[in-house]
């Protein structure tokens, strides 16, 4: 389970910060692509958006391999394939 929303990020070339439930973790690679708190929890969300600002400079690079990755691993005719 992920929402729609990532996808659509990683499709525009963003970086993302999720948490670490379903299939998130699978997609987003913690500083490759993105960021992903290990709890749903308000200590453990803050802190992974720290991160994630701490590392601005190198969001752009970040975006461009979450939409490689999504290139990559996202089904040419979704609709078939789930």
């Amino acid at each position: 389970a992920m929402p729609i929303t990532v996808m659509d990020a990683m499709a525009m070339a963003r970086p993302v910060v999720v948490s670490d439930v379903g299939d998130m973790p699978n997609w987003i690679k913690q500083d490759l692509n993105g960021w992903v708190a290990n709890y749903v929890t308000v200590d453990s969300i803050n802190h992974t958006l720290r991160l994630a600002w701490e590392r601005k400079e190198n969001w752009e690079a970040m975006g461009k391999e979450s939409f490689a990755i999504f290139h990559r691993d996202f089904p040419e005719q979704p609709v078939e394939y789930f």
